[in-house]
């Protein structure tokens, strides 16, 4: 026997596979369909698409693809002149014009990132499957390659810029990628030249949409409405009504996406500004004090207090405002004598927490002041006289002046005989003296809005005013 004979009982079915096996896929892009038969050998294939047969007879059907590839794809194989195999199943190719747009998204979704937090990209083609992504800033790539995320932990200065994402398939095909462009800046107003009173306009525009809106700057520094400028919606025109010497300058514009911001600016945490509502920072028991904590760039902010580095918690005396940006003392007493600071965290963002404020001093007066009343620790005022007489001549000249040698922004009231007089200041000066003068003078000093503090009343001085003498 020299041979053996093998007789199928049935006809073989090709087997049809794509590579890459993605659906849809790109104008541009290579896809290879490949057709085998596991049976024998020797054959050669047709190819059809939407049941139309093609000229290609290999095994494998490599297409560079355009918009009029698309459609149903099958394959047969052939040999001899008889044999022919059964159509293999249908592979639907799918083909899109339109380059895919990679959406960038930020996490947390913030203007502002403070030294310190974390931020992290995300980068995806909603569309097909099988992208790897490319990251990069300010135009140089990223090390971290291939992944649809990117993460920055702890945040520092050096992560200011623009961030950038590219997404490709295979080493062969295009890459896309979302890119900022740059804004167009341009005089709608003829003339950059102005004089005092004219109007001037300027536009803002960037290629490619109106999904904008617009930042501007005058020598480097942020323009804010005022009422001589104005802005359109979007910012995407900035208009001065009068023009001053105030406005001339080097103005530029930047852009950001409504729908996507993506460049980041990563700032260090500012330092809150300790101030002391109240005028005076010495202060006498029973007195009110206010303190107000603020931070620059926004009121997104929550405070905390603390004296001698410990925290201040609400108190019968002591309260805080909305957000306890204001420290409030009601009554004040020894124990609230100290070193005050305050510290803000971000409401939205707790992990943002600032440095502490420099420290104020605040001092409350106690009994061991030897010139303070020692019973309510008032401060005490002296009244003097010019010239000292006790008895004077009506038309002659006399001055009574108020003093109180401790702290400050006090007003003073005058008294005659218990009697409030209208005068007010330091000094009450009596230019020509009338018997109807004659009576006890006494001073009294204050300060404060609401809340008044008072000194005690002076002692008394005697004015006798006599007849003049011929």
């Amino acid at each position: 026997i020299c041979c053996q004979l093998s007789v199928s009982d049935h006809t073989p079915i090709p087997t049809l596979t794509r590579v890459p096996d993605f659906n849809p896929m790109y104008v541009g892009e290579t896809v290879n369909l490949k057709c085998e038969v596991n049976l024998s050998s020797g054959w050669k294939y047709q190819w059809y698409k939407n049941g139309i047969e093609q000229q290609t007879t290999k095994e494998t059907n490599s297409i560079k693809l355009s918009l009029s590839d698309r459609g149903k794809y099958q394959c047969r194989a052939a040999r001899g002149e008889i044999i022919s195999t059964e159509f293999s199943e249908e592979i639907k190719q799918d083909v899109l014009g339109n380059q895919p747009k990679p959406l960038m998204t930020q996490v947390p979704d913030v203007k502002m990132v403070y030294t310190g937090e974390s931020v992290s990209f995300e980068c995806k083609v909603q569309l097909s499957s099988g992208w790897r992504y490319q990251w990069s800033k300010d135009g140089k790539q990223l090390p971290n390659n291939n992944i649809s995320r990117f993460n920055i932990r702890h945040a520092t200065s050096l992560n200011n810029g623009t961030y950038e994402c590219s997404a490709m398939r295979d080493k062969t095909m295009y890459n896309t990628s979302h890119k900022i462009p740059v804004p167009s800046l341009k005089s709608v107003t003829p003339w950059l030249d102005v004089f005092p009173g004219e109007s001037v306009k300027l536009s803002c525009a960037m290629a490619g949409g109106a999904d904008w809106t617009f930042s501007w700057f005058k020598d480097k520094q942020p323009v804010l409405p005022h009422p001589t400028t104005s802005f359109d919606v979007g910012a995407a025109t900035l208009s001065i009504s009068s023009a001053s010497a105030s406005h001339g300058g080097q103005y530029s514009c930047l852009g950001k996406l409504k729908s996507r911001p993506s460049v980041t600016s990563t700032s260090k945490i500012p330092v809150p500004s300790l101030k002391s509502v109240t005028p005076w920072l010495d202060v006498f028991p029973g007195e009110s004090v206010k303190l107000s904590c603020a931070m620059a760039g926004g009121a997104d902010w929550t405070f905390s207090w603390f004296k001698d580095k410990q925290p201040v918690l609400p108190h019968s005396t002591t309260s805080f405002d909305v957000g306890a940006a204001t420290l409030s003392i009601r009554s004040a007493s020894a124990s609230h004598g100290g070193q005050y600071s305050c510290l803000g965290k971000l409401k939205s963002r707790p992990s943002v927490t600032s440095t502490s404020s420099p420290e104020l001093t605040l001092s409350v007066y106690g009994e061991d002041l030897f010139f303070l009343h020692m019973l309510n620790a008032k401060p005490r005022v002296t009244l003097m006289q010019n010239p000292i007489h006790n008895v004077m001549h009506t038309e002659e000249s006399v001055s009574f002046s108020c003093h109180i040698n401790v702290s400050s922004g006090w007003e003073y009231l005058w008294l005659k005989d218990r009697t409030l007089l209208p005068e007010s200041g330091k000094n009450h000066t009596i230019e020509s003296v009338e018997t109807k003068n004659t009576g006890s003078y006494q001073c009294q000093a204050k300060r404060g809005r609401g809340a008044v503090f008072s000194s005690d009343q002076s002692p008394a001085v005697r004015l006798d005013v006599k007849g003049k003498i011929l």
